[in-house]
């Protein structure tokens, strides 16, 4: 049995064996034949040669389904089958034709010959014209073709593209063999044969279409698929409903921590769908190669979270991602939130010094990217600057060097909220950058804020809010705390001028007689 391929299988054999077993099938008419059919015709002197011999052949074509495995794989060199299972999967049925008749066979428009024949595919009263295919390949089993003339022509003939050619369905074959006339202009009378191709227990023979191996894998992680899917239409949900689910502080809160846990523990350890800067690096080595990207797609978890961040960073940009959805992030902020309960909060760093480390994101960027168009050793030397994979997607269980450098970037975090992501993560600055495109600027805001009113820039725990009251959506994580703030009229500076400021309307008391 000889090596099965993705969608064929078949067995190593002869010319003779694929004619008994009807792959290859002779279509045949003699000279008597054809003269018979022009008979009483202007065309029936036209061709005195095959009148000298009735009993040869006029039509002699050997004609074989290149599409179905068992044939074209032993007919054709290996170059030549590939090129063959690429037309047959686009929907293209490939015939190859030997031809050692005295009506050769002629291309598609061609004018008339002195004797040429004509072939068309008929199947359910339709016709398929047939087309000269470019075939610079080689043919298998020279010299083995018994029955078949030394000096045949090979022609390699397929269907128009979306033809819809059913070659599980009996067909057929329509040979129009014409004749010139001696005439000006040149003028031909032709005649019209049929022969019924079908080929025995052809069922067996169809091609084995194997489920692809991505699919294979969305198939196994539909579990995963469908708790992931779940928890995004929660997060698209509350995000669209911001300004109830911060109405209350403690409601927010509660939302807030219960989504990171699901987030690092569900997204992060059990579907490991960390997005990472790979993803991208990969992209950029493949399509530098001229390889497909089709591996991306193996990953069934990563290509639903791309798809909806891709989505939402137009709708709000990059703080759904790294906000949310990042298992490393709410490791982070998780983290974070333990401390604070213990004692030790977070420090804010002086305004320049904050903007000057949030330029190293975007200097880690263009180092990943660059490295990507260069080397791929040298890419994989500079991703592993993302803790992710040792953090998430390998829990820790590494060489001590990564180890302690996911530790290192875990630990900042308690001294300076989230502080990997808001100033080394790659990925979070090719968000930032692509935020851009953001449709929204969805945080409320009042004419108040920024002057007088300092609150949410100083709340901010991520320093996304500039001192004239802007926000910086680029730098933003979409945690809600300034929207909780801008509605809370004991922490909101408008808010709570106006409780104090509340008019009390007094009626005036009847007289007493």
């Amino acid at each position: 049995m000889a090596p099965r391929g993705a969608n064929d299988r078949y067995e190593r054999t002869g010319w003779n064996a694929l004619v008994a077993a009807g792959l290859v099938q002779n279509i045949a008419r003699s000279n008597r034949e054809v003269q018979a059919r022009f008979k009483d015709t202007p065309a029936a002197s036209a061709d005195a040669e095959g009148m000298l011999r009735p009993d040869g052949l006029a039509i002699d074509l050997w004609v074989a389904l290149l599409g179905l495995p068992q044939a074209g794989r032993n007919l054709l060199d290996a170059a030549g089958w590939h090129q063959v299972r690429a037309l047959r999967e686009a929907g293209t049925q490939t015939f190859l034709v030997l031809d050692s008749g005295r009506y050769a066979l002629a291309a598609p428009g061609a004018a008339p010959a002195a004797r040429s024949l004509g072939l068309v595919v008929q199947q359910g009263g339709r016709d398929f014209a047939l087309h000269e295919l470019p075939y610079p390949h080689s043919l298998l089993m020279t010299g083995q073709r018994s029955g078949v003339g030394a000096e045949a022509r090979v022609r390699v003939l397929h269907t128009a593209p979306g033809a819809a050619l059913d070659i599980a369905q009996p067909m057929g074959f329509a040979l129009s063999a014409a004749r010139r006339l001696d005439s000006v202009p040149p003028q031909a009378l032709s005649t019209e044969f049929k022969h019924r191709f079908v080929v025995p227990d052809i069922a067996a023979l169809l091609p084995v279409r194997e489920t692809p191996p991505w699919l294979k894998a969305w198939q196994a992680r539909r579990v995963d698929l469908l708790i992931l899917g779940a928890g995004l239409v929660v997060l698209c949900v509350a995000l669209a409903r911001q300004t109830w689910l911060s109405a209350k502080a403690s409601r927010l809160a509660a939302f807030r921590i219960g989504y990171l846990a699901f987030t690092l523990v569900f997204i992060g350890y059990v579907a490991q769908g960390q997005l990472t800067i790979v993803n991208l690096t990969s992209l950029i080595e493949a399509l530098s190669a001229g390889r497909s990207a089709d591996f991306l797609l193996a990953d069934p978890v990563a290509v639903l979270l791309w798809a909806f961040v891709g989505v939402t960073l137009l709708v709000w940009g990059r703080g759904t991602f790294c906000g949310w959805l990042c298992p490393f992030g709410a490791f982070q902020e998780l983290l974070s939130l333990v401390t604070k309960r213990l004692g030790w909060r977070p420090r804010h760093l002086h305004t320049r010094i904050d903007a000057a480390l949030k330029r190293g994101k975007y200097v880690a960027l263009t180092v990943i990217v660059a490295a990507a168009f260069v080397s791929e050793p040298w890419t994989a030397r500079a991703v592993e600057f993302e803790p992710f994979k040792t953090a998430i997607s390998m829990s820790f269980q590494r060489d001590w060097p990564y180890v302690a450098w996911a530790v290192l970037c875990l630990a900042a975090s308690i001294f300076v909220f989230r502080g990997y992501c808001r100033y080394l993560c790659p990925l979070g600055a090719g968000l930032a950058l692509l935020g851009r495109l953001r449709l929204l600027r969805w945080i409320p805001r009042r004419a108040e804020c920024g002057t007088p009113c300092q609150t949410c820039r100083h709340r901010c725990e991520y320093q996304a809010i500039a001192p004239s009251g802007k926000i910086d959506y680029e730098e933003c994580f979409q945690c809600l705390d300034c929207v909780a703030i801008v509605q809370d009229d004991r922490r909101c500076l408008p808010l709570i001028r106006q409780r104090k400021q509340r008019v009390i309307v007094l009626h005036p008391a009847p007289l007493m007689p």
